[in-house]
């Protein structure tokens, strides 16, 4: 068998070695094999400081980590990370979970004027949308190019969580079941949101051990909303110790979220220790507020 770069002339080889390896850490992020990512995007800027795939690859390690400040600190060490539509739509991501919205606008925004089609942006700009309320905008951006049997689970997981958004009970159940099917398949790093967004359909459907089951899938990959809305389930489902103790956790952990992020977390304990107080106080009121569509990071 002929050796791989037999075909590949010898003064192009350290390049074609350096593509190889960045498909290889490109896909262990997107397999969810962060740990191996992170060490593959270090060795490589360690060799190619200036490489805007590896620095963009690590940025996306560490927001997918909960670290959207370290995120940002590896983009702004080389400005040409963030002058490309995958550097931007990563830039605004972090942003957005720095409390910067129309920062994550921006470069949404940017991102698509350069390249239209690009899904990771279109995702982006949607859960943008939805976060401040704008669910006509956000189903125009996703439904025209949204294909049940090839789409990826992040396009899934948003337009699942448009179809639940509407209020239709049949939206909902369609997209219980695209949810279902995406999540059949092989885990991957878009996963978690999509365990998130079956987890509220569970909850709004009453079905509390499927959606206690799915939340703690999409926590124990370090989803904040998930870790949020498990707990108010967790009191709501008679385990208010467990409850409680999931929110303090949260909140020393929230260092690195907004402080936005970090009053909703306090919100709901107040909000629920005064249902403790008053059982008149429904817990879909709590559950609301802990994943308000105006507040909550992407």
């Amino acid at each position: 068998m002929s050796n791989r770069w037999t075909c590949v002339p010898w003064h192009f080889a350290p390049y074609a070695w350096g593509s190889w390896r960045g498909g290889f850490r490109e896909t262990a992020y997107t397999l969810g094999d962060l740990d191996t990512a992170r060490k593959a995007a270090n060795r490589a800027l360690e060799t190619w400081p200036a490489s805007r795939r590896a620095r963009t690859t690590l940025a996306q390690v560490w927001l997918a980590l909960g670290k959207p400040a370290a995120a940002l600190e590896v983009l702004a060490k080389a400005p040409d990370a963030a002058s490309w539509p995958k550097g931007q739509t990563v830039r605004g991501l972090a942003r957005l979970a720095t409390g910067d919205p129309e920062g994550a606008r921006a470069d949404f925004d940017t991102a698509l004027k350069k390249n239209p089609g690009f899904e990771p942006a279109l995702v982006a700009r949607a859960w943008l949308d939805l976060a401040g309320g704008e669910l006509d905008e956000a189903r125009q951006r996703i439904e025209a190019r949204f294909s049940a049997k090839g789409a990826s689970t992040a396009m899934v997981a948003v337009y699942a969580a448009i179809l639940r958004a509407s209020g239709d009970p049949a939206s909902r159940d369609k997209a219980k079941g695209l949810l279902e099917r995406a999540l059949a398949g092989p885990p991957g790093v878009d996963t978690p949101r999509a365990q998130l967004e079956l987890a509220r359909i569970d909850r709004d459907l009453g079905d509390v051990h499927g959606a206690r089951a799915a939340y703690a899938e999409a926590s124990r990959a370090g989803n904040f909303d998930a870790r949020i809305e498990s707990g108010l389930l967790q009191i709501e489902d008679h385990n208010p110790s467990a409850g409680r103790a999931t929110l303090e956790q949260l909140l020393k952990d929230s260092g690195d979220h907004p402080p936005a992020i970090q009053g909703i977390v306090a919100k709901a304990q107040r909000d629920l220790a005064a249902r403790s107080l008053d059982p008149s106080i429904h817990h879909d009121e709590v559950v609301l507020f802990g994943v308000s569509r105006r507040q909550r990071s992407l």
